[in-house]
């Protein structure tokens, strides 16, 4: 209806989550952008995922990859939470991408932790044939709530079989969008990209 009445340049939006750790009563949290592109925040599209149900945002993960191993090649079910400050996931492969990251799961918490100060290679997620990283500036929070240098890891259980992704940026290299065709075969750098969320509006 807005692309028709003029509204809307572009069917899509744009969600841009700012990191402002704590202490950020007042401050610009983010800005979405209705009807095109984020060019001020946003790096360049590396492509979209198209949509397996409307009504959740839903959309596929064909693989994922950390350290020096695939983790999953098998294509699970996702949805787009930009309400959430977390990636959550099947608990055998955030057990995976936990052990690849050095992150410990906490049992007073519920949940993984990590060095606040680690550094750790990517997460690759695979959507629709294109590689999105997650490395620790997004991955990493600036939460700490046993003051022990251990922050709360971004990934943890979902409880189930599904994914649930929160907008997050990355400053890491995305590496080839060609499908893997070799499980041991590791992802190449060749540019950056930012997460997007296309709509009909």
């Amino acid at each position: 209806m807005g692309l028709q009445a003029g509204v809307f340049q572009q069917g899509l939006f744009t969600a841009y989550l700012a990191t402002r750790g704590l202490s950020s009563n007042g401050l610009d949290g983010g800005q979405i952008t209705f009807g095109g592109l984020d060019t001020t925040n946003c790096g360049a599209v590396k492509g979209y995922a198209p949509l397996t149900a409307q009504s959740y945002w839903q959309f596929d993960i064909n693989a994922v990859y950390a350290g020096s191993s695939w983790l999953s090649l098998t294509t699970t079910t996702a949805i787009s939470d930009t309400g959430s400050s977390t990636i959550v996931g099947p608990s055998a492969v955030v057990a995976q991408i936990a052990s690849a990251v050095g992150a410990v799961w906490n049992d007073s918490m519920g949940t993984y932790t990590v060095g606040c100060s680690a550094q750790y290679g990517p997460v690759w997620l695979y959507m629709n044939n294109v590689a999105y990283p997650l490395g620790p500036k997004a991955l990493t929070t600036n939460y700490s709530p046993t003051g022990t240098g251990q922050c709360i890891f971004g990934i943890g259980n979902s409880g189930g079989n599904m994914w649930s992704s929160a907008t997050r940026g990355s400053a890491s290299t995305a590496p080839s969008t060609t499908w893997p065709t070799n499980a041991s075969a590791s992802p190449q750098p060749t540019g950056c990209g930012e997460w997007r969320r296309r709509a009909e509006v």
